[in-house]
């Protein structure tokens, strides 16, 4: 397997958010020259709700409170994701409130303050899992959301888990189910919606039949496409960018530990030593994967990015000349963040870079974009003293 050296950032991450506060799951989005971005955290009636605040691009938080997201209504929100169509955000979380954990929408202005009520992106679904996705796409002006719901099966109290998209404009519509039937597993906090011309595209993975999906949708029309090629494996936590109309799917996937070897024979011709005596195996390892299409959505490339130990959730962006591939990574008792550039072609350019490292788990990661200029936003919530960062990630 290829070894890399593990660059670390001039600059170290800059801590946003220091305890007692709390900051979980944060996602920004581009407004004018600064971001929004959204957390969720306790309130003194019990629940969990989005918080929303501006943010420099240096990493400095703008004002001295956040404005509430979401309503203080007793039931949780979480999980918000943002995106914005040069007016207003867009919010969407996963709300708590009719007593099963539904898809949410509503708009905000450009600081952060409500503009419209919350409305459900579907009542037919009971919703499994950790986040609903957003995206604006302004070749059609209308948002697009996709998230995850289940539906009963034959056998009493088992479900399938599917996938889910819904385009308004106003009121939402009827969602869309965008898998084949098969049942989806492994998205997690990094689903992933991106407008890609009059489209949008997403990906997921399945189960029991272990692929990873490309998923485009353009006019309520869904193509799919297999991109994952290691039979037997078990790909999870998908992400998806979009530069031009070029596509990146990035995965993770368990790598087998290498075979052992025997021992040579002794010197006289005698027997191996006994293997009790061999060193253990390794631990499990999981690399990072991905794959490129072209704009005829044929992969032009693929590969992985090995790591030391077991990468989660990666998260991907073209910053108009390179593609850059983020994820956290767990090493024994702590946890790191990675940062890969693929060239346009998907061939790493320079070695992995480390963008933070130590903290005590879970750590998720998310990418926002200024330009050319592109920053991850770290959440770290059980780490001492800080629990979100920020760090901008090296241009060359």
């Amino acid at each position: 397997m290829l070894t890399l050296t593990l660059l670390l950032l001039n600059a170290a991450p800059r801590c946003l958010v220091e305890k007692p506060a709390s900051a979980n799951l944060p996602d920004a989005v581009l407004v004018g020259k600064r971001f929004a971005v959204t957390w969720y955290e306790p309130v003194p009636n019990g629940s969990l709700e989005q918080k929303v605040m501006l943010l420099e691009p240096e990493g400095e938080l703008v004002g001295a409170s956040a404005r509430e997201g979401t309503p203080s209504d007793g039931a949780s929100s979480v999980m918000g994701r943002l995106a914005f169509n040069g007016t207003k955000l867009g919010l969407a979380w996963m709300d708590d409130g009719s007593k099963q954990r539904t898809a949410t929408f509503r708009t905000l202005d450009a600081t952060g303050a409500a503009s419209t009520p919350p409305v459900a992106l579907t009542r037919e679904f009971l919703p499994h899992g950790d986040q609903v996705a957003i995206a604006w796409n302004a070749k059609v002006e209308a948002w697009g959301a996709v998230f995850t719901g289940t539906l009963p099966t034959t056998s009493p109290g088992n479900v399938t888990h599917h996938q889910y998209f819904v385009s308004f404009r106003g009121e939402p519509g009827a969602p869309v189910r965008l898998d084949e039937g098969e049942s989806v597993s492994g998205v997690g906090h990094n689903l992933a919606l991106v407008p890609k011309g009059a489209c949008f595209v997403t990906a997921w993975t399945t189960y029991p039949a272990a692929l990873t999906v490309l998923g485009e949708v353009c006019d309520g029309k869904v193509r799919r496409q297999t991109v994952s090629e290691r039979p037997g494996k078990s790909p999870m936590l998908v992400n998806v960018a979009v530069g031009g109309d070029e596509v990146l799917v990035t995965w993770v996937d368990d790598v087998p530990p290498p075979p052992l070897k025997a021992p040579s024979p002794g010197p006289g011709g005698g027997a191996p030593s006994s293997p009790m005596n061999m060193p253990p195996p390794p631990g499990r390892e999981a690399d990072v994967f991905f794959a490129l299409l072209d704009a005829k959505g044929v992969v032009k490339a693929r590969g992985s990015l090995p790591v030391t130990g077991i990468a989660q959730s990666p998260v991907a962006r073209f910053d108009g000349t390179r593609w850059w591939v983020v994820w956290p990574e767990r090493r024994g008792h702590t946890e790191a963040v990675l940062a890969a550039k693929l060239t346009r072609e998907g061939k790493l350019d320079g070695e992995l870079v480390t963008v933070g490292s130590g903290w005590d788990g879970p750590v998720w990661v998310s990418l926002a974009a200024s330009g050319a200029t592109t920053s991850a936003l770290i959440s770290h919530p059980s780490d001492a003293p800080c629990v979100v960062s920020w760090a901008r990630l090296p241009a060359r």
